[in-house]
């Protein structure tokens, strides 16, 4: 499986980190995959490794669970693109809103934790 196996393994290993990174990582390696003709069982157990690199990570299940609708290989790189259009545009609108909400001068801290 390649590229889901890297992937996988970068995600365990902390390489990718951060729940909108790590679900679009997962997404580009299963276009990936899927840019080959691809049966549903393979594309099913791909899927299946991905949750398993990040369990309690529910960005990556949510989408990974939307992909499942898909039937077939190319629809699965539809679905990936539209999820991944999905959470860019979910992005940009939570800093088109947060803007508002901190002062002219304001400070931001943010943390890190592993």
């Amino acid at each position: 499986m390649g590229i889901i196996e890297e992937t996988f393994r970068k995600i365990k290993n902390l390489e990718i980190q951060g729940a909108t990174n790590i679900a679009l990582a997962s997404l580009r390696a299963l276009k990936e995959f899927c840019s080959k003709e691809r049966k549903k069982e393979e594309i099913a157990k791909a899927i299946e490794i991905l949750k398993g690199s990040r369990p309690t990570e529910p960005l990556l299940f949510n989408s990974l669970n939307y992909i499942e609708r898909a039937k077939e290989a190319n629809e699965v790189v539809e679905f990936c693109n539209k999820m991944e259009r999905i959470i860019q545009q979910s992005m940009k609108r939570i800093v088109e809103i947060g803007v508002d909400l901190l002062p002219e001068e304001g400070v931001v801290q943010t943390t890190v934790s592993y």
